[in-house]
This record gives structure tokens, sequence and C-alpha cells, in this order.
């Protein structure tokens, strides 16, 4: 995204309310069994398991965790401590 707003909002307009739990680093995240959302900085992840038939993956989890411990920037949102 140009700048943090942006990927902030696109997130807010995608994720799943009932879905979010931390992440990394104090980072929300929409976390479904097929797709993960967040945004950090100007940047907006989307991580996906493309199979029909996907389950909760610790692997597709820890993939998005490590990525996002790697983006620059604050939280879009923070979760609460």
């Amino acid at each position: 995204m140009k700048d943090a707003s942006g990927a902030s909002h696109i997130y807010q307009s995608s994720r799943r309310l009932n879905a979010e739990k931390e992440l990394a680093s104090g980072c929300l995240a929409s976390v479904t069994p097929a797709e993960i959302l967040t945004a950090r900085g100007r940047y907006y992840l989307v991580s996906r398991n493309e199979d029909p038939l996907a389950s909760q993956s610790d692997a597709l989890i820890e993939l998005c965790r490590n990525v996002l411990n790697r983006l620059p920037g604050p939280c879009a949102f923070a979760a609460k401590k």
C-alpha cells in the first residue's frame, strides 16, 4: 500500500471480527482455517490455504507469524493487553 492507513483500511474491511486473535508481537489477525489476514505498517498480508477441505494449520499460522514479524511499522490493530 502507499501508506499504513491504506493497509489498515483494507484489513478493517476484510477482517472477521469473531475470528481475530493475537498473531505476533501484539498484532491482531483474522484467523480462519483457510485464511489469515493482518496488516502492519504499509503492508496488508493475506496467507491462504487453497485446499477446499482446509483445517486449522499450525504451519500456515507460523508462516504468517514469521512474515509479520519481519514487516516494518506498527500493527494496524494491536491486541489488548
